[in-house]
């Protein structure tokens, strides 16, 4: 329900189930956060653990997407730190959505230090640490990793 854009649908559900499990959590997280509560989806997720039940990796690729603002910088190193406490820091997928969040919340130094440990760089992490530059304004900055990346043989999309 809650992709199909019934908020309030998906949480009558989820408020009736008698046993949560990861996936009806990480289920609710989403649809709060592709509904634009991204707080309210932080608070759904520290819940989650204070309940006991452990994040998986769609938990973690739906709540890097809060994040949203220089306001939520500490949030999204608390949920990093959950990150690496559990195990998925070396996901390529979670590290590029590390990048990416540390770039929407205007901290391109975080960005860059996830960045620069990524294996396996492709446009999608090199367009988030580019942009992590252009969202504070340091667009002369955003060209050195943007001239980078084609030296390293990936080609900029559009």
């Amino acid at each position: 329900y809650g992709k199909c854009g019934s908020l309030v649908d998906a949480i009558r559900i989820y408020d009736r189930m008698e046993e949560r499990d990861t996936i009806s959590w990480t289920g609710v997280i989403a649809a709060y956060a592709v509904h634009g509560y991204g707080k309210r989806a932080l608070q759904m997720f520290r819940q989650m653990q204070q309940k006991g039940l452990i994040p998986n990796r769609a938990t973690f690729n739906t709540i890097l997407s809060v994040c949203e603002g220089p306001e939520d910088v500490a949030d999204a190193r608390l949920i990093h730190a959950v990150i690496i406490e559990r195990g998925f820091d070396s996901d390529v997928a979670i590290q590029t959505g590390i990048v990416n969040m540390y770039a929407k919340c205007g901290s391109p130094i975080d960005a860059y230090r996830i960045f620069d440990k990524l294996k396996d760089r492709s446009v999608a992490s090199w367009n988030a640490l580019i942009t992590s530059y252009i969202r504070i304004g340091q667009g002369k900055k955003a060209l050195e990793p943007f001239c980078q990346m084609q030296l390293e043989g990936v080609m900029p999309n559009e």
